[in-house]
């Protein structure tokens, strides 16, 4: 996630510095078959990969990120994306009925990245990799855009055609992670935090295949944007209940959005 290092056990350091390439498919499949089997028919839904797609610098485009699990497979003569096919079919090897999630940020509207995400997903969906849904973060700024570079507010319309397109490949879709971050308490920025959300609720309702909202995490004195470095201005209020577990308007507006 954007902001947060990358962290790896020493193990996988040091098998990537070895360049022990099989040891390492290994144990991202039995990592992967471990995890899902233990909770077998306890779990309704895995997001077994998470944030595979990255800015490349020197192309000025979207890539598959140059993970360790991505290294690895591609030394192995294999396409860049086996390491996500590999993980999925694992996934549905250890539960068939659970529901497999390919989850990023930043691709909730049709730009650059959810071309890059959706041309991913279509030709796993060609392989018949047993993907079946796709998450969007929305960490929204506090302007309501879907990401904090990203300028403006949410594009609704552009919303409801990406969700159209995920839709057409046969996947569900879920908002995995909602936030929106706020710098202060006042009305003003209230009243627009809930008009945002009751703005992506009231566009998720006219997609069918629409399933579920998570917001992320349970209140403001608790969030993982205070946690951030990169966060000049802190405290922050990106939840729909405020530092002492209160309902503030975004859960008003989340509720009547969601009760038409």
């Amino acid at each position: 996630m954007y902001g947060l290092p990358a962290t790896l056990p020493a193990w996988v350091k040091e098998l990537e510095q070895k360049q022990a390439w099989e040891p390492l498919r290994a144990a991202m499949k039995s990592e992967v078959a471990s995890v899902v089997g233990h909770y077998r028919w306890k779990v309704k839904s895995w997001i077994v990969v998470n944030e595979a797609v990255d800015y490349d610098a020197s192309t000025n485009g979207w890539v598959l990120a140059r993970n360790v699990w991505q290294k690895a497979h591609a030394q192995n003569g294999k396409p860049e994306w086996t390491y996500i096919d590999e993980a999925f079919n694992a996934a549905r090897t250890e539960d068939r009925g659970a529901v497999l999630i390919y989850n990023d940020f930043a691709n909730a509207e049709v730009s650059g990245k959810s071309d890059h995400i959706h041309a991913l997903l279509k030709g796993m969906k060609a392989r018949r990799v047993p993907v079946d849904a796709v998450g969007f973060q929305m960490h929204l700024s506090k302007e309501g855009a879907d990401a904090p570079w990203l300028p403006g507010s949410l594009n609704i319309d552009s919303f409801k055609r990406n969700m159209q397109r995920y839709a057409d490949l046969g996947l569900d879709i879920s908002i995995t992670e909602l936030d929106m971050k706020l710098e202060d308490t006042s009305p003003a920025s209230f009243q627009r935090q809930a008009e945002v959300y009751a703005k992506i609720v009231e566009a998720c309702r006219t997609q069918p295949r629409f399933k579920g909202l998570l917001q992320w995490g349970l209140y403001d004195k608790y969030n993982w944007l205070n946690d951030l470095p990169t966060e000049k201005v802190k405290p922050l209020y990106p939840l729909i209940y405020d530092t002492a577990c209160n309902p503030k308007p975004a859960y008003y507006s989340l509720r009547e959005a969601l009760a038409k």
